[in-house]
């Protein structure tokens, strides 16, 4: 069962922990899948914009940079340490 931090996921320092995925396929559907998640609580829609893999203090990182209904940008950060590079 996946399961997410506390983390807010807004800036490097705050990135939201993905627990228990099994491999990247698993842990990068979990992190659209909280994505998803967020926005559809806000009652808006968001589109990807781009993505980033940061390597910094032995964590790898995800940066997902999304685009609201809005056009307001949001950076979401995800550590993807424990499951990154595991097929």
């Amino acid at each position: 069962m996946i399961e997410y931090s506390d983390n807010d996921g807004l800036s490097i320092k705050d990135a939201i922990k993905i627990i228990g995925a099994k491999n990247s396929q698993e842990g990068i559907d979990a992190e659209y899948y909280l994505i998803n998640q967020i926005f559809r609580s806000l009652n808006k829609s968001w589109e990807r914009e781009g993505q980033s893999l940061i390597k910094e203090n032995d964590r790898v990182y995800d940066q997902l940079i999304v685009r609201d209904e809005e056009d307001i940008i949001y950076n979401v950060w995800f550590d993807i340490t424990d499951f990154y590079g595991i097929f």
